[in-house]
């Protein structure tokens, strides 16, 4: 058990072929080559957080981003906790066209049940090619600025 409550998953030797099936579901990440999703499958792991956990503080820099597999989560301090469910990537700031230090700031993130994310680092992007790792950071930050929207101004 890690200082936040969670259950870290140690790998078995199915875990890189699980986190690539896993990955390859959602669309942002739907442009890798199985190859590509595959450097970002070896190093990620899973972990398990009971309900009203921070997953991130607002402002901290994260060193991977996550992949919400399985229960739901919202920004923290919304009222109606409206809730984000499977398969959204959360772990970065819409800052669009900046520093990457700074696109990879977060927002304060709260879970609502039982989640389990999908924990990919930043390294396995540095090891890809400079423009996939940009056009990728660009697609989750405009993918989180949708989020944010959904969460302030629910339908």
């Amino acid at each position: 058990m890690t200082d936040d409550g969670s259950l870290d998953t140690p790998p078995d030797d199915g875990h890189v072929e699980r986190h690539v099936a896993l990955m390859s579901r959602i669309p942002k990440l739907s442009a890798f080559t199985p190859a590509e999703l595959v450097v970002l499958a070896q190093d990620a792991t899973e972990r398990t957080l009971p309900p009203g956990v921070d997953i991130y503080v607002e402002g901290a820099v994260a060193e991977s981003f996550a992949i919400v597999v399985s229960g739901t989560i919202t920004k923290r301090g919304m009222r109606n906790k409206q809730p984000l469910g499977p398969d959204t990537v959360v772990g970065t700031l819409p800052l669009l066209r900046r520093a990457e230090y700074l696109r990879r700031r977060t927002a304060s993130l709260l879970t609502l049940t039982d989640v389990v994310l999908l924990d990919v680092p930043y390294a396995g992007l540095d090891r890809l090619l400079p423009e996939r790792k940009e056009a990728f950071l660009d697609g989750v930050a405009e993918e989180a600025l949708t989020l944010i929207e959904k969460l302030e101004h629910p339908e």
